[in-house]
């Protein structure tokens, strides 16, 4: 009778385990529902794809020419999907990435939102380093907090978004937003962008350290040596 009923259930394309065989996981369930999508329903599919292929495609270091206002809706609900929606993390890191170029307050909210409360310290760093490439200053407070992280990849993430903020506001209006941080950990990480910023570039056009910045302590001013 067991037998018989493996052949029924084989014919029938279900999955038969046997004793100690572990269950596969299948993301969705293994058997799912058909469903009908109308005409407007599947435009917004087609539209997804679309998005998709794009960040997946993109180049996050060249400009983008030309996005629509229904592309950047459809960027910024990627960039906050969790890993439940089972979508490829590079997707999402892209997404974020992007938001970035388009600092409007729907996106820099998105961006915040993710920096302070994203899932993991993976997600809330590439976050922290979107809002830095933004170029908006009010983005400072939220880097020099999160440079006191016991994570280091966010506290690394924020560093690289000081810089990027740093290259376009300026050093000066770095240090003034640091002005009265007692703390030793978002001190040093001001040093090393400050570093950074002051390194003259070379033939490459990378900036090679050769400035010492010492950041101000309490009490203290900048100085700068060889």
């Amino acid at each position: 009778m067991a037998k018989k009923t493996e052949r029924v259930k084989k014919k029938r394309g279900e999955v038969v385990l046997r004793l100690n065989e572990p269950v596969r996981a299948v993301p969705g369930g293994s058997r799912r529902a058909s469903m009908r999508v109308s005409g407007p329903e599947f435009a917004m599919v087609r539209l997804r794809e679309r998005v998709n292929r794009f960040l997946l495609a993109h180049d996050l270091e060249t400009p983008i020419s030309s996005i629509s206002p229904r592309d950047l809706a459809l960027i910024r609900q990627i960039s906050l999907e969790g890993a439940v929606t089972n979508q490829e993390p590079a997707l999402r890191l892209n997404a974020i990435a992007v938001l970035a170029s388009y600092p409007t307050p729907e996106n820099v909210n998105a961006l915040v939102d993710l920096a302070a409360h994203g899932e993991d310290y993976y997600v809330r760093g590439h976050a922290l380093q979107a809002l830095g490439a933004t170029g908006l200053q009010p983005v400072v407070s939220i880097l020099r907090e999160a440079l006191k992280s016991s994570s280091g990849f966010e506290k690394r993430a924020a560093e690289k978004g000081l810089l990027q903020l740093g290259r376009k506001i300026g050093p000066a209006a770095l240090r003034v937003a640091f002005d009265g941080e007692r703390q030793e950990s978002a001190l040093e990480g001001l040093k090393r962008v400050l570093d950074s910023l002051a390194a003259p570039k070379d033939n490459t056009g990378k900036r090679a350290p050769k400035r010492s910045v010492t950041a101000k302590r309490p009490g203290q001013s900048y100085s700068a040596g060889t």
